[in-house]
């Protein structure tokens, strides 16, 4: 899987994704929606992110459009230094 992790998701997502073998990297520090969005499509890259500015009516209708699949990562309890499964 190729994966955008944006700069909001914990740094830990990043590091377990990678050990299991996936192809993710770090949104650049900076980076405002419109230029995540245009990474993520010119990459090929599902974007992982916190950021509820995605899910209102304007951005929506973009991603629909430009990519397609986006996934919400949600917050998870303490898991002794893991990220979840």
């Amino acid at each position: 899987m190729r994966a955008l992790i944006d700069e909001d998701v914990h740094i830990k997502v990043l590091g377990w994704l990678v050990a299991e073998g996936h192809d993710a990297v770090r949104v650049p520090l900076g980076f405002k929606n419109g230029k995540v969005l245009e990474l993520a499509t010119q990459e090929s890259r599902i974007l992982i992110t916190r950021d509820k500015d995605f899910s209102d009516d304007t951005w929506r209708n973009r991603i629909i459009t430009k990519c397609s699949l986006k996934i919400y990562a949600t917050p998870y309890h303490r898991t002794g230094g893991r990220a979840p499964r």
